[in-house]
């Protein structure tokens, strides 16, 4: 078994894996796009443009947000609160509900101890079969 396999069975077998996070078997593809680490983005200023790769977690569209959509993005290193404008999350939701995992480019808010990127743009992330079981 590949070690993408291995994380694959612990996931469907437990729900999780000892070993590796699924986000480390393409962490070399997202170094080459320019991404940046959860933990990495959390440490940059206001207002910075970022690129960050990872599994799109808790999306949600709640009805009272004027169309504002909200998640998170998880990787190996911990997560980042994500922010969806209504006309992001109408072009990129379907990726981002569909996909294994996900490359996002935006900018960091930060204010009042909230940290948040506010997306302007996503992307499917080629992934192993790991992270296509593991969506939770």
């Amino acid at each position: 078994m590949t070690p993408a396999e291995q994380t694959a069975a612990d996931l469907a077998t437990t729900g999780a894996s000892a070993t590796t996070h699924p986000i480390e078997h393409v962490r070399a593809y997202l170094e080459r796009q320019g991404a940046l680490p959860a933990a990495a983005v959390r440490t940059l200023a206001d207002q910075a443009r970022v690129r960050v790769g990872g599994l799109a977690k808790y999306l949600q569209r709640p009805p009272t947000a004027n169309g504002v959509a909200f998640g998170a993005l998880e990787d190996e290193t911990g997560m980042v609160n994500l922010v969806f404008a209504p006309p992001v999350w109408d072009h990129y939701g379907r990726t981002l509900i569909e996909a294994s995992a996900v490359l996002i480019d935006g900018h960091t808010e930060c204010s009042n101890d909230a940290f948040n990127v506010i997306v302007h743009r996503a992307e499917a992330v080629p992934a192993p079969a790991v992270a296509r079981r593991h969506r939770r």
